[in-house]
C-alpha cells in the first residue's frame, strides 16, 4: 500500500485473496455446489442399496420357484450368478449413460 501511495495512486480500500475467497465460499453458488455433492452421494448410496436388495431378495425367490417347478439344482446354481452379474451390468451401463446425458445437458454450467 505504501508503495502504491508513494507512486501517486490513491487507495480507497484493501482486498485480499483470502478475504474474497471467504466471501465467495459463503455465497449461494458455493453452497449450492455443496448441496449437489451431498445429493449425488445420497443418490449413489440409495442406488447401491436398491441394487443390493434386488439382488439378494428377488433372485432367491425366483430360483426357489424354479426349483419347485422341477428345474434341476445345478441349473439354478448356474443361473443365479449370471442373473446377478447381468443386473449389475445393466445398472452400471444405464447409470453411466444417465450420468453422461446429465453432464452433456448441464456440464458447461457446472465448471463456472
Amino acid at each position: 500500500m505504501d508503495a502504491l501511495t508513494a507512486g501517486g495512486l490513491t487507495a480507497t480500500g484493501e482486498r485480499t485473496v483470502a478475504a474474497e475467497w471467504a466471501v465467495l465460499s459463503r455465497s449461494g453458488g458455493a453452497l449450492g455446489m455443496r448441496f449437489s455433492l451431498l445429493a449425488g452421494v445420497a443418490a449413489i448410496l440409495l442406488g447401491a442399496a436398491g441394487l443390493a436388495v434386488t439382488v439378494l431378495g428377488a433372485s432367491r425367490a425366483d430360483l426357489v420357484a424354479l426349483r419347485r417347478q422341477g428345474v434341476p439344482a445345478r441349473v439354478t446354481r448356474r443361473v443365479e450368478p449370471v442373473a446377478t452379474l447381468a443386473l449389475v451390468a445393466v445398472a452400471l451401463v444405464t447409470g453411466a449413460a444417465a450420468a453422461a446425458v446429465a453432464w452433456y445437458a448441464i456440464g458447461r454450467y457446472v465448471g463456472q
